[in-house]
């Protein structure tokens, strides 16, 4: 809810409007780890995980096979 009220040191990881902040970890050929930025975009580049700005929703969509979604954030 737009009117909750967050605990201080909270950090949101989805801003409701797209996957800014959000990405796909891979490997290139020589197995160095790479990171996919989705910065920007409402959809994936393989359209697994979408943003619905109007509703504020991050949906995962079925039967695209797997891949896990990454926070471009460091904990």
């Amino acid at each position: 809810a737009a009117d909750e009220k967050l605990e201080p040191g909270t950090i949101e990881l989805f801003n409701g409007k797209d996957l800014t902040g959000w990405g796909y970890k891979t490997k290139d050929k020589d197995k160095k780890e790479t990171f996919e930025s989705f910065d920007g975009k409402t959809e994936s580049s393989d359209k697994r995980y979408s943003a619905n700005a109007k509703e504020g929703i991050l949906t995962v969509n079925p039967g695209k096979g797997t891949a896990q979604l990454w926070t471009a954030e460091k904990f």
